[in-house]
């Protein structure tokens, strides 16, 4: 992993470099798989276009839009406290672009309740 200030640097000189694009594409891969894509992917799966696509939209609307990845890079004190950070933006930016229905609403309502009963 990439030291902070060299990804603070990168941010400084180019905005967002080969080294943030890496970690940025590494936290989007790891982190769709945990969602169903029937719910959250436009496509109804997490192949590399769709996470592509995902990573751009981030960027775009997040990151930049509303300057949060200036903001991360700014207040963090570690790579690791940094890369939470972007984890946790990414994860309420899918959340925020899920498409509700009645089936993803009972599935949620479902997994809550196996996960509460102690079999």
């Amino acid at each position: 992993m990439d030291n902070l200030n060299e990804l603070r640097e990168e941010y400084r000189r180019t905005g967002i470099g080969e080294l943030l694009l890496d970690l940025l594409s590494r936290i989007v891969w790891s982190t769709v798989k945990q969602y169903p894509p029937a719910e959250y992917s436009g496509h109804g799966t997490w192949d590399q276009s769709t996470c592509e696509d995902v990573l751009n939209d981030w960027i775009a609307e997040r990151l930049w839009g509303r300057s949060d990845l200036q903001a991360m890079l700014s207040s963090t004190n570690s790579t690791a406290q940094f890369r939470a950070s972007l984890t946790t933006s990414l994860r309420q930016f899918l959340t925020n672009g899920r498409r509700r229905s009645v089936a993803s609403n009972l599935y949620k309502r479902v997994c809550s309740m196996l996960r509460e009963d102690p079999l």
